[in-house]
């Protein structure tokens, strides 16, 4: 079972606070009211920022909240034309994933804050139902896209697998990255580099984290959708790897 479970998302207004956008099973009530709970406790937070868990109406769900503030034309609230107007996008997810949201918590705060950035979602003339489905859409493929092995750095185990009558792909020479390994089947790839060029990627990037979102952007942009990555900085595993499946790609086209 999926580990997203929907959002809603709630908007201070002059006339109080509305829930506009709601894909949980919650109801418009019980949203609202954690969204007032929000809305109440996180209003000295900071912006584009992401914060939980939080407890729901079912103890099997929990909450994050992704609190930002909207450029207002006009408002009879003064601290509101100043500051700007509250938004809290409270994400629901099922208690069991919590572990992995937790493991690639500063990479997903970057992705939510890309989502914002990329869609323009800066002003009051943003509230729009067609905006707000394409955000909620994006920030889908964000928990989606996080299974509980995603994220493997140099030197970490891999899972002993099984890559026969799978659907492989080999990129010797990505146009961008270097050398990929895509194992379609399993909607992962792993990215072999050394050392250095993983330090000439973060000079670039400026951080791991936004150094690999980047680079599953790129894959994304092949294939259609996210796919986990692994990172593989060490030779002989570098491989071992590519050996293992380059081997099932041979059977795969009958060149045993």
């Amino acid at each position: 079972m999926t580990q997203y479970q929907g959002l809603f998302i709630t908007v201070f207004f002059d006339s109080g606070p509305q829930v506009i956008f709601n894909t949980t099973i919650f109801s418009e009530e019980k949203a609202l009211n954690l969204g007032v709970q929000g809305l109440t406790a996180l209003q000295n937070g900071e912006d584009e920022t992401l914060y939980g868990p939080l407890p729901t109406p079912r103890a099997e769900l929990l909450g994050f909240v992704f609190t930002l503030k909207l450029a207002v034309r006009e408002s009879s609230d003064e601290r509101i034309r100043i500051l700007g107007r509250p938004v809290n996008m409270w994400i629901i997810v099922r208690k069991p994933h919590i572990k992995t949201i937790f493991k690639n918590w500063d990479r997903m705060q970057i992705r939510l804050r890309n989502i914002i950035n990329t869609t323009s979602f800066r002003s009051d003339d943003d509230l729009t139902t067609a905006k707000i489905t394409n955000i909620e859409k994006q920030v889908r493929d964000v928990f989606e896209s996080l299974p509980s092995d995603e994220f493997q750095y140099p030197h970490q185990t891999i899972q002993s697998i099984n890559p026969k009558s799978r659907k492989i792909e080999y990129l010797p020479d990505d146009v961008k990255f270097g050398e990929m390994l895509l194992d379609h089947a399993n909607e992962m790839f792993y990215l072999f580099v050394d050392e250095k060029q993983v330090a000439n990627m973060i000079t670039t990037q400026g951080s791991l984290d936004e150094m690999l979102y980047t680079v599953q952007e790129h894959v994304k942009s092949h294939c259609g959708k996210w796919y986990a990555i692994r990172l593989i900085t060490d030779a002989r595993r570098q491989e071992m790897i590519k050996r293992k499946y380059l081997q099932a790609l041979a059977s795969e086209h009958g060149d045993d």
